[in-house]
Protein backbone atom coordinates (compact mmCIF):
# COMPACT_ATOMS: atom_id res chain seq x y z
CA UNK A 1 0.00 0.00 0.00
CA UNK A 2 1.40 3.34 -0.80
CA UNK A 3 1.22 6.32 1.24
CA UNK A 4 -1.67 8.02 -0.44
CA UNK A 5 -3.75 4.94 0.12
CA UNK A 6 -2.73 4.55 3.31
CA UNK A 7 -3.83 7.96 4.04
CA UNK A 8 -7.50 7.40 2.20
CA UNK A 9 -8.14 4.12 4.45
CA UNK A 10 -6.88 6.69 7.54
CA UNK A 11 -9.56 8.70 7.22
CA UNK A 12 -12.16 6.03 6.56
CA UNK A 13 -11.19 5.03 9.38
CA UNK A 14 -10.90 8.04 11.26
CA UNK A 15 -14.73 8.89 9.55
CA UNK A 16 -15.95 5.53 11.37
CA UNK A 17 -14.45 6.28 14.51
CA UNK A 18 -16.74 10.10 14.04
CA UNK A 19 -19.37 8.23 13.58
CA UNK A 20 -19.43 6.53 16.68
CA UNK A 21 -18.49 9.87 18.46
CA UNK A 22 -21.64 10.99 17.18
CA UNK A 23 -23.85 8.05 17.73
CA UNK A 24 -22.60 8.64 21.49
CA UNK A 25 -20.90 4.78 21.65
CA UNK A 26 -17.30 5.82 21.74
CA UNK A 27 -17.44 5.25 25.76
CA UNK A 28 -18.77 2.17 25.64
CA UNK A 29 -16.47 0.80 23.87
CA UNK A 30 -14.23 -1.73 25.50
CA UNK A 31 -10.22 -1.87 25.73
CA UNK A 32 -10.63 -5.29 23.37
CA UNK A 33 -13.38 -3.22 21.26
CA UNK A 34 -10.87 -0.08 20.80
CA UNK A 35 -7.95 -2.64 20.11
CA UNK A 36 -9.79 -4.46 16.91
CA UNK A 37 -11.49 -1.72 15.33
CA UNK A 38 -8.97 1.09 15.70
CA UNK A 39 -5.99 0.57 17.12
CA UNK A 40 -4.91 -3.15 14.80
CA UNK A 41 -6.61 -1.78 11.55
CA UNK A 42 -4.71 1.60 11.56
CA UNK A 43 -1.07 -0.13 11.72
CA UNK A 44 -2.01 -2.85 9.31
CA UNK A 45 -2.66 0.44 7.34
CA UNK A 46 0.77 1.70 8.64
CA UNK A 47 2.17 -1.53 6.90
CA UNK A 48 2.36 -3.63 9.62
CA UNK A 49 1.00 -7.43 9.34
CA UNK A 50 -1.38 -7.24 12.70
CA UNK A 51 -2.75 -10.95 11.76
CA UNK A 52 1.09 -12.70 11.83
CA UNK A 53 2.19 -13.25 15.91
CA UNK A 54 5.95 -13.28 14.46
CA UNK A 55 5.45 -9.47 13.38
CA UNK A 56 2.37 -8.32 15.65
CA UNK A 57 3.13 -10.41 19.01
CA UNK A 58 -0.32 -10.10 21.26
CA UNK A 59 -0.09 -10.21 25.15
CA UNK A 60 4.10 -10.28 25.55
CA UNK A 61 4.42 -11.69 29.18
CA UNK A 62 7.04 -8.85 31.04
CA UNK A 63 10.03 -10.10 33.43
CA UNK A 64 8.25 -7.17 35.73
CA UNK A 65 5.23 -9.75 35.91
CA UNK A 66 3.08 -7.20 33.72
CA UNK A 67 1.82 -8.09 29.67
CA UNK A 68 2.55 -5.36 26.77
CA UNK A 69 -0.41 -5.86 24.43
CA UNK A 70 1.64 -5.55 21.32
CA UNK A 71 4.87 -5.91 20.06
CA UNK A 72 6.20 -5.01 16.51
CA UNK A 73 8.63 -6.97 14.84
CA UNK A 74 10.75 -7.00 11.72
CA UNK A 75 13.09 -10.09 10.84
CA UNK A 76 12.44 -11.09 14.76
CA UNK A 77 13.79 -8.29 15.85
CA UNK A 78 11.18 -6.20 17.95
CA UNK A 79 11.20 -2.40 17.25
CA UNK A 80 8.80 -1.05 19.88
CA UNK A 81 5.73 -2.32 22.51
CA UNK A 82 2.28 -0.42 22.32
CA UNK A 83 0.00 -0.26 25.11
CA UNK A 84 -3.28 0.37 24.23
CA UNK A 85 -6.36 1.81 26.38
CA UNK A 86 -9.83 2.48 26.17
CA UNK A 87 -11.32 5.70 24.45
CA UNK A 88 -12.67 6.44 28.14
CA UNK A 89 -8.89 5.76 29.75
CA UNK A 90 -7.46 9.90 30.21
CA UNK A 91 -4.49 8.63 27.43
CA UNK A 92 -2.19 11.41 29.14
CA UNK A 93 -2.22 9.73 32.12
CA UNK A 94 1.74 9.35 33.65
CA UNK A 95 0.82 6.14 35.01
CA UNK A 96 -0.10 5.15 31.59
CA UNK A 97 3.45 6.87 29.86
CA UNK A 98 5.89 5.53 33.12
CA UNK A 99 3.73 1.71 31.98
CA UNK A 100 4.31 1.85 28.09
CA UNK A 101 7.91 2.93 28.42
CA UNK A 102 8.90 0.42 31.70
CA UNK A 103 7.66 -2.20 29.27
CA UNK A 104 10.12 -1.43 26.88
CA UNK A 105 12.69 -0.41 28.61
CA UNK A 106 12.46 -4.13 30.77
CA UNK A 107 13.20 -5.83 27.14
CA UNK A 108 16.03 -3.18 26.00
CA UNK A 109 13.35 -1.77 23.16
CA UNK A 110 14.28 2.16 22.64
CA UNK A 111 10.85 2.98 21.24
CA UNK A 112 7.24 3.00 23.52
CA UNK A 113 3.89 3.58 21.63
CA UNK A 114 0.94 4.55 24.15
CA UNK A 115 -2.52 4.98 22.03
CA UNK A 116 -6.41 4.88 22.45
CA UNK A 117 -6.91 5.76 18.93
CA UNK A 118 -8.11 9.14 19.56
CA UNK A 119 -4.41 10.03 20.49
CA UNK A 120 -0.78 8.24 19.74
CA UNK A 121 1.91 9.12 22.12
CA UNK A 122 5.56 7.64 21.37
CA UNK A 123 8.28 7.90 24.01
CA UNK A 124 11.74 6.94 24.19
CA UNK A 125 11.97 4.52 26.61
CA UNK A 126 16.30 4.43 27.06
CA UNK A 127 15.78 6.05 30.36
CA UNK A 128 13.34 5.12 32.75
CA UNK A 129 14.45 8.27 35.04
CA UNK A 130 14.10 12.18 34.10
CA UNK A 131 11.29 13.68 33.70
CA UNK A 132 8.54 12.53 31.15
CA UNK A 133 8.87 15.14 28.67
CA UNK A 134 12.19 14.48 27.38
CA UNK A 135 11.20 10.71 26.62
CA UNK A 136 8.40 12.21 24.38
CA UNK A 137 9.15 12.22 20.78
CA UNK A 138 5.68 13.43 19.50
CA UNK A 139 2.44 13.21 19.87
CA UNK A 140 -0.38 13.24 17.38
CA UNK A 141 -4.63 13.64 17.85
CA UNK A 142 -6.27 11.25 15.52
CA UNK A 143 -7.95 14.56 14.33
CA UNK A 144 -3.81 15.45 12.79
CA UNK A 145 -3.51 11.83 11.32
CA UNK A 146 -3.96 13.33 7.89
CA UNK A 147 -2.66 16.80 8.45
CA UNK A 148 0.46 15.43 9.71
CA UNK A 149 0.76 12.34 8.40
CA UNK A 150 4.35 12.31 7.08
CA UNK A 151 5.29 12.00 10.94
CA UNK A 152 2.42 9.40 11.48
CA UNK A 153 4.31 6.99 8.26
CA UNK A 154 7.38 7.09 11.21
CA UNK A 155 5.47 4.26 12.49
CA UNK A 156 4.62 2.36 9.67
CA UNK A 157 6.59 -0.84 9.02
CA UNK A 158 8.54 0.83 5.44
CA UNK A 159 9.92 3.59 8.19
CA UNK A 160 10.70 1.30 10.69
CA UNK A 161 13.07 -0.68 8.14
CA UNK A 162 14.67 2.63 7.08
CA UNK A 163 15.08 3.41 10.60
CA UNK A 164 13.51 6.74 10.39
CA UNK A 165 12.34 7.34 13.83
CA UNK A 166 15.99 6.80 15.13
CA UNK A 167 17.34 9.47 12.82
CA UNK A 168 14.44 12.06 13.36
CA UNK A 169 14.81 11.71 16.90
CA UNK A 170 18.74 12.09 16.55
CA UNK A 171 17.78 15.33 14.07
CA UNK A 172 15.80 16.89 16.95
CA UNK A 173 17.82 15.69 20.24
CA UNK A 174 15.76 13.10 21.25
CA UNK A 175 17.81 9.95 21.13
CA UNK A 176 18.90 9.30 24.76
CA UNK A 177 21.61 7.62 26.02
CA UNK A 178 20.44 3.87 26.80
CA UNK A 179 20.87 2.80 30.21
CA UNK A 180 20.92 -0.49 30.81
CA UNK A 181 18.78 -2.45 33.43
CA UNK A 182 21.93 -4.04 35.01
CA UNK A 183 23.13 0.05 35.76
CA UNK A 184 19.84 0.91 37.31
CA UNK A 185 19.75 -2.42 39.41
CA UNK A 186 23.08 -1.50 40.49
CA UNK A 187 22.14 2.25 41.08
CA UNK A 188 19.11 0.66 43.18
CA UNK A 189 20.80 -2.26 45.27
CA UNK A 190 23.78 0.70 46.09
CA UNK A 191 20.99 3.51 47.34
CA UNK A 192 19.30 0.27 49.54
CA UNK A 193 22.78 -0.67 50.75
CA UNK A 194 23.17 3.06 51.78
CA UNK A 195 19.95 3.18 53.68
CA UNK A 196 20.17 0.01 55.54
CA UNK A 197 23.87 1.28 56.64
CA UNK A 198 22.64 4.16 57.87
CA UNK A 199 19.56 2.46 59.71
CA UNK A 200 22.34 0.09 61.29
CA UNK A 201 24.18 3.04 62.49
CA UNK A 202 21.58 4.45 64.01
CA UNK A 203 20.43 1.42 66.21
Amino acid sequence: MNKNEAKKNIQKLIDKYQVAVSAGKISKYSEEETKKDFILPLFEILGWDVHDKNEVSAEESQSSGGRVDYGFYIDSRPKFYLEAKTFKADINSSDFAHQAIRYSWNKGITWAVLTNFEKIIIFNASNTEGLLGDKLLFSISCSEYIERFDQLWRLSKEAFKEDSIDKYAEQIGKKLQKVSVNATLYKDLSNCRDILTKSISQC
